[in-house]
């Protein structure tokens, strides 16, 4: 026996409302008190539950559509019952996406679907039937936001990776720089009248930078005292105020830094 899922009161002054979303499918086995549907006016939204046990046959109303107060809504049939033909308050075959008809029986397939014989839907439904009122099934959306997620991640890490690889680029490009530079100043020292003239230049308190030929850097040591043999140092860029005493020639190169004009 068919029976019918009616829109009723939701209080003594409401006339209408709307079907917000459909919670069942057509050819879904149900029982007393499953929630069908949610239905909501300018009051409440609230789930009409079944009154009745059976199979879903059809949708008489869908999600978006205003509905008068006590029009039917869907269809419950008994297995293998036919489809009656749509009441006179209702606004006839409908479903979520395209209009539906179908009869349930065991393997029947009629209109957009077909059901096995326990009333579920088989593999051969129409896509359209599988999709969910938003448009695309829960599980696929929060697939692709995943993917979405994932490629945002790799991207971010990738041009991480990138920006910490020119940085070490940069570092080796300026110490082999460097280093090309202190040669080009140790080729030039090496010169006797050359390391003569910056030694005869030097005076008590300038500063000046000097690499050993241990590879020891000194930079921006002031000169407390200079002879022949010996220039004692003091301070400098990474040196406490202890004085150094350097062995002239242990320098590899030495080139002033700030001329002491006292």
């Amino acid at each position: 026996m068919s029976n019918f899922v009616t829109l009723h009161q939701f209080a003594g002054t409401i006339t209408e409302a709307t079907i917000v979303r459909w919670l069942v499918r057509v050819g879904d086995r149900i029982d007393i008190g499953d929630a069908l549907v949610e239905a909501e006016n300018e009051i409440a939204t609230m789930e009409i539950t079944s009154l009745h046990k059976g199979i879903i046959g059809a949708f008489y109303a869908s999600e978006g559509m205003i509905v008068p107060i006590g029009d039917s809504l869907a269809v419950i049939l008994d297995e293998g019952e036919d489809l009656p033909e749509p009441p006179s308050n209702s606004n006839g075959y409908r479903s979520n996406d395209s209009s539906t008809k179908v009869r349930v029986n065991n393997g029947l397939e009629t209109g957009a679907a077909k059901f096995n014989s326990t009333g579920g839907e088989v593999a051969e439904n129409n896509y359209d039937e599988r999709i969910s009122s938003s448009g695309m099934p829960r599980v696929f959306i929060s697939f692709i936001i995943s993917i979405v997620i994932g490629i945002v991640a790799f991207l971010s890490y990738d041009h991480y990776l990138t920006k910490e690889e020119e940085k070490k680029k940069k570092e080796n490009q300026r110490k082999k720089e460097r280093e090309q530079e202190y040669d080009l100043r140790a080729i030039e020292f090496s010169k006797p009248e050359v390391r003569n003239e910056m030694l005869g230049n030097l005076k008590i308190g300038d500063k000046i930078i000097l690499q050993m030929k241990n590879l020891e850097l000194f930079s921006g040591s002031s000169i407390i005292s200079i002879d022949s043999n010996i220039i004692e140092l003091k301070g400098g860029l990474f040196r406490n105020n202890e004085v150094q005493k350097v062995s002239i020639e242990n320098i590899r190169w030495l080139k002033l830094r700030v001329r002491n004009k006292e």
